[in-house]
């Protein structure tokens, strides 16, 4: 997910360098990885689920959908008018 305005509809991801302990398999890692914030629409989520799926070098790679509660008015326009053309017809209120 490198590209800006991919097939899952982003165009602003935000990369941070982050460490990172967690259990697997019976032992524990300790390792830096990207976290990525993507701004998108729910409608969005499944799509960008199942490409960082196929792209993702991890068998579980962690990707969460969170709910904007409160948000600047022009920004939540922003991320509507860069995703319409990413959400199919009928989807578009999100």
């Amino acid at each position: 997910m490198t590209t800006a305005r991919g097939h899952a509809g982003y165009r602003r991801l935000q990369i941070e360098r982050i460490r990172a302990i967690y259990p697997w398999q019976g032992e524990v890692h300790d390792t830096f990885e990207a976290r990525v914030a993507v701004r998108t629409r729910i409608a969005l989520a499944d799509a960008i689920i199942e490409r960082t799926r196929a792209e993702h070098p991890y068998v579980v790679p962690g990707v969460i959908a969170l709910p904007i509660i409160a948000a600047n008015p022009d920004c939540a326009q922003w991320i509507r008018d860069e995703t319409v053309d990413a959400v199919t017809v009928g989807r578009s209120s999100d």
